[in-house]
């Protein structure tokens, strides 16, 4: 339904109040019926004809038409009363912003001090106390690699003394596994181009044994190949040089070096004079397996301060069981008659399987096995000058490599 405005109630009181007006007017005097019925105008209309003329003739008898206007607009219309409620102000008010809920804040959690890392304690080096002397230095890195890298042992006075080396290891890994769970301390010399020499001699040593390069030399023979990187006499001095060192790398942990074969090449004083020079400045000791009499390794190391032990017994040059065990005693009668011995063996079935038995019955003989270190901390070597010294007078005629 539409809703009327005050506007449009007054327009049409207007138009009443003039209709009423009109019929008082009209009432005095009849119309002809031509008039009967007048014609209401607007202000300013003319008679609808062309022109707007003024009708004449009989038309003119006629009343001119009744015009009415509603009057004058008042200068102010009511204002609805919807328009006064809106524009009073305080009449209607927006309701105000809820104010902001402050919510508690949660107290921080309480976090336990946590306990602060601790630094590792500093790697310490195997102390030896089977030095006869008093002269250590205060600190271990002072200390030659013989003596820092040697495995401790209690011995006891006068008892022989006895060191077991095997030679060849590295290249069969299970095959030094199998070494590792013998008795020790033995004396283990890997050779430098066998693969895995970092876990194997690792290994090694957490068990207690310790440890050799056993570096390849040229022998007499040509038939035997001692293996990639070895030293040869026809080398210049740089490449003996540089093959020595890139085997002293391959691990570390060991306490020195010893021939793999060599016969020629131990027998040749330039060459040797360079090997000797290299273990000297790194505080190594040497081994000499004394594959030839004609080795002059004992005469040169005497020149240049290095521990030198030579080795007394070839365990196993014959393989068979009882060959070892003849072998074995030799080497027990030596340490009895000059206080300490060598035996040097491999990694053969029979020699490790030979080895296990004699090595738990040692102890109850009254012999002490010992690492290759202590022999040399005894000074054995410098007293060796010859092989015709030795229990075992076995040379290259024996072991010709």
């Amino acid at each position: 339904m539409p809703v009327l405005t005050g506007g449009t109630c007054l327009f049409c009181i207007g138009v009443l109040i003039g209709l009423l007006v009109g019929l008082v007017l009209g009432s005095g005097a009849p119309e002809p019926a031509a008039t009967a019925v007048s014609e209401v105008r607007r202000p300013g209309a003319t008679s609808g004809r062309p022109g707007g003329a003024a009708p004449r003739g009989p038309e003119a008898s006629v009343r001119p038409p009744v015009t009415w206007s509603p009057g004058p607009l008042p200068a102010r219309l009511p204002r609805p009363w919807w328009d006064d409620a809106l524009s009073t102000p305080g009449t209607v008010t927006a309701p105000a912003r809820p104010p902001t809920p402050v919510w508690p804040v949660p107290p921080a959690p309480v976090v336990a001090p946590q306990p602060q890392p601790q630094p590792e304690p500093e790697p310490q080096a195997v102390r030896s106390t089977r030095l006869p002397d008093d002269s250590r230095p205060s600190r271990l890195v002072d200390l030659p690699a013989w003596r820092r890298y040697a495995v401790p042992v209690v011995m006891s006075a006068g008892q022989p003394r006895v060191a077991v080396v095997l030679d060849d290891l590295g290249l069969d890994p299970e095959r030094v596994r199998w070494v590792i769970g013998l008795p020790g301390p033995l004396t283990l010399a890997f050779l430098p181009y066998a693969a895995g020499l970092p876990q194997q001699t690792k290994a090694a040593r957490a068990a207690g044994h310790e440890l050799l390069v056993h570096v390849p030399m040229e022998p007499v023979s040509p038939e035997h190949d001692p293996g990639p990187g070895a030293l040869y006499t026809h080398l210049a001095a740089a490449q003996i040089r540089d093959r020595l060192t890139t085997a002293l790398a391959r691990f570390d942990g060991y306490v020195g070096i010893n021939n793999h074969m060599g016969s020629r090449f131990t027998a040749d004083a330039a060459g040797m004079a360079l090997v000797l020079d290299e273990v000297a400045a790194r505080g190594l000791l040497f081994l000499d397996s004394l594959t030839t009499g004609a080795s002059v390794a004992s005469g040169l190391s005497a020149h240049r301060a290095v521990p030198l032990v030579r080795r007394d017994v070839f365990l196993d040059t014959d393989a068979t069981p009882a060959a070892i065990r003849l072998r074995l005693a030799e080497l027990e009668q030596v340490a009895r008659s000059r206080g300490r011995a060598v035996g040097i063996g491999h990694p053969y079935d029979s020699t490790l399987a030979v080895l296990a038995e004699w090595l738990s019955r040692l102890a109850a003989r009254g012999l002490t096995l010992v690492p290759i270190s202590a022999i040399a901390a005894s000074g054995l070597a410098k007293a060796r000058s010859t092989a015709g010294h030795h229990g075992s007078g076995l040379t290259d005629s024996s072991n010709p490599l």
